[in-house]
Order: structure tokens, then sequence, then C-alpha cells
């Protein structure tokens, strides 16, 4: 009996389990790398925010914040940028003059939010924003409420990602035992050569993967 007549009448659960292991372990790879990341960075925005920001309150569509306005953010400004804050009434047809010469920059004026980039210009209504204010305290609240829910939703899409888009990857890496038993005739060989491979690459992504990462400076522009 050939040896590929012997692998393809391997029982198919066998077959499912193989990749789903190979899934799960690059999935989970994948998800603790970039967790700890992900929640350094959002710790590092949060903790630099009022350095550089001021404190900005959005209430039904309209936003509004206590400094002397316009307020320009110099950390985030420069000959190529500007970021500016008007949210002063009647002031929002100035917002395109502070853009104006800039090749990149930001608007924030009391109901939109201009964006410039050297295309184009996007203007993005607040209508639809939720009440919400914007500070280092809030912000880290807001992590702490909202990053486990996007934690649960990153991973289930980093899952699909690997059984969709990681398959033919899967079936490239089958063929390197399957022609190692074709050679050799001997069909226990597969399996030892697949588990083998499986198992490097499992103790390569535990040596690889990185600790989680404690932010110990703000956010810097």
């Amino acid at each position: 009996m050939g040896v590929t007549r012997s692998i393809c009448r391997s029982p198919a659960f066998l077959v499912v389990l193989v990749l789903l292991a190979c899934v799960g372990v690059s999935s989970w790879a994948m998800v603790s790398r970039l967790t700890p990341l992900a929640e350094a960075m959002l710790d590092r925005v949060a903790a630099g925010y009022d350095e550089y920001l001021p404190e900005i309150t959005i209430r039904n569509g309209k936003a509004s914040i206590r400094e002397k306005q316009p307020f320009f953010v110099h950390a985030l400004t420069s000959d190529q940028g500007v970021v500016v804050i008007d949210t002063r009434a009647g002031k929002q047809s100035q917002a395109l003059q502070y853009l104006k010469g800039a090749r990149n920059g930001a608007v924030l004026t009391r109901d939109r939010l201009f964006l410039k980039n050297p295309n184009q210009i996007r203007i993005l209504p607040l209508a639809h924003v939720p009440n919400m204010v914007l500070s280092s305290r809030d912000l880290m609240e807001m992590k702490r409420e909202y990053f486990p829910l996007i934690l649960r939703i990153g991973a289930i899409l980093v899952v699909i990602y690997f059984l969709i888009a990681k398959l033919l990857q899967v079936l490239v890496l089958a063929l390197i035992p399957y022609l190692g038993a074709r050679l050799s005739s001997v069909v226990v060989s597969y399996y030892v050569l697949y588990l083998f491979i499986l198992l490097v690459a499992v103790i390569d992504l535990v040596k690889t993967s990185p600790r989680a990462i404690q932010p110990n400076s703000p956010i810097s522009p």
C-alpha cells in the first residue's frame, strides 16, 4: 500500500486536530505578543495625555475645554503640521485658516474635527460621538473597562485570520514531512516528522514571546 493512500485513509478527526493545534499555537503566539504591547501603549497614551492636551468634554455632540482658546498643542505642532483646539461658538469657519499652509494637521472645533494630510481634508462631525471626558484619569478608566472586551474580540479575529489565511501555510508545512515519508516509504515517519516540526514551532514561539511590558514613561510626541 502506497504512502499517499495510507495517509489519506487517516481518520478525519486527526487531520482536523492537527490543523486546530497549528491554529491554536499561532493564535496564542500572536495574542500573547500583541496584548502586552497594546496595553503598554494605551497606558503610555493615558499617562501622557494631561501633559500635552487639555481636558476635553464632549456633550451632545459639542466639544469644549476650559483653557484659553485657540489652544495650540505645541508638543504636536511643527513646521509640517499643526494641532489646534478652538471650540468657541461661531469659530467653526476658522478651522481651515489654522490648516492653511500646514502639510498635516488637526483642528477640533465646537462640533467638528478637521483632519488634513497632504492629499485631502476630512471633516468628521461630532454629532454621533458619545458623551465623554478626555483626560488621563478618564482614559485610564476607559482602558480598564473596555480593554478586556477589545482583547476578546481581537482574539476571535486572530483565530479567524489563522483559520482562513494561514490554512495554505499549514498545508505547505505538511508537505515537508509528507515528502520525507514518501522518500522513506514509511507512513509512521510522516506523523513523527509532522509532530517534530510542530514541537519545534511551539518551543520557538514560547522562547520568542515577549514578557508583559510595563510602561515606565509617558508617551512623547
